[in-house]
């Protein structure tokens, strides 16, 4: 699973994505593996270890299911062009 996090703002537009972060507490229990746009929802404010973590190996195109977060539609995101497939 690839979940497509909203960039972190500054405290006033801090982008809190509850909806993504229950998801992944819940397949982190089940041990299904998943993958993020970018480092989210940073685990213990002593070491930089996230809950949804980045792997530049790891495309959307390699999961099964593509996760995006209430925000990235609310707070005026598209579809980022590698999520959308040209069909012929």
């Amino acid at each position: 699973m690839y979940f497509y996090c909203w960039p972190k703002g500054p405290p006033d537009r801090s982008a809190y994505q509850h909806d993504i972060v229950c998801l992944a507490e819940g397949l982190r229990e089940l041990g299904v593996p998943f993958f993020a746009s970018t480092n989210y929802w940073q685990l213990s404010p002593d070491k930089k270890e996230y809950l949804l973590t980045h792997s530049p190996d790891v495309q959307p195109e390699d999961c099964q299911a593509v996760v995006f977060s209430n925000l990235w539609f609310e707070d005026g995101g598209t579809f980022p062009p590698e999520s959308v497939q040209k069909r012929a």
